[in-house]
């Protein structure tokens, strides 16, 4: 992925934008917290801007982001924490209660960062450049399945994996350009929307618009306030 500094317009939550430039600044913000770290890192919280910031900086700091349902209850998330030991979780204040429970249930104790309290630092201080060095074999993400037909599975992608679904959806075919419009609806611990709605507009530099949730009037604001050209959905959602 290269990402930019420009004051082009990366996300829009409300009424603020973050410029490309403000999104690596607070990359490296996020990416400065796992300084001295290693392995996997949780994401563990619903859509919100710091969960792009998370999962990119987890990225930079070569580490492997693995995001979770934030719907998920406490045995749940002590399964994913027992299956692959993180080193740091990041959590929303909302979801702290049940982490805290799947905690008591696992051996080691990873740091916990809670989005809530470092999402609005201000991050103008920090670098404009941001280079990602993963190498095409090494291991992106690890999504975890649903487990309908057993034990959830921890499910490792590839940088090459990612990137060819990027160059299939922005060069094989042109779907995704710069001046696209996306919006970001749906949870991003399943790969379509984290591709759709993250991963892939960033990676060619169009903006993201954060819908604050799933009800139909939210939904439409954000498309008429956003003039949003792409939705990721399902067959829920048009319906």
């Amino acid at each position: 992925m290269i990402l930019r500094p420009s004051s082009k317009p990366a996300l829009r939550v409300g009424d603020r934008t973050i410029t490309y430039k403000g999104l690596i600044q607070k990359i490296h913000l996020f990416s400065d917290m796992l300084q001295g770290k290693q392995g996997r890192v949780i994401v563990f919280s619903e859509n919100r801007e710091s969960w792009a910031y998370a999962f990119l900086a987890t990225w930079h700091a070569g580490m492997i982001p693995v995001p979770v349902d934030f719907l998920s209850v406490a045995d749940e998330v002590a399964y994913i924490l027992n299956d692959c030991n993180p080193s740091v979780i990041f959590c929303s204040e909302a979801r702290r209660k049940v982490l805290n429970e799947a905690l008591s249930k696992y051996a080691i104790t990873p740091e916990i960062i809670v989005l809530d309290e470092i999402e609005a630092i201000d991050a103008s201080h920090m670098p404009e450049e941001i280079q990602f060095n993963g190498k095409p074999h090494d291991t992106a993400v690890i999504m975890y399945t649903s487990g309908t037909t057993g034990k959830s599975k921890g499910v490792m992608l590839s940088y090459e994996n990612i990137s060819t679904n990027v160059d299939a959806v922005c060069k094989d075919v042109s779907i995704y350009t710069p001046d696209a419009r996306v919006m970001m609806l749906l949870p991003l611990h399943h790969i379509l929307p984290l591709l759709g709605t993250l991963i892939i507009p960033f990676s060619v530099g169009c903006m993201v618009a954060i819908s604050p949730s799933m009800a139909s009037e939210d939904i439409i604001r954000t498309l008429n306030e956003n003039k949003i050209s792409i939705i990721i959905g399902v067959p829920r959602l048009y319906s």
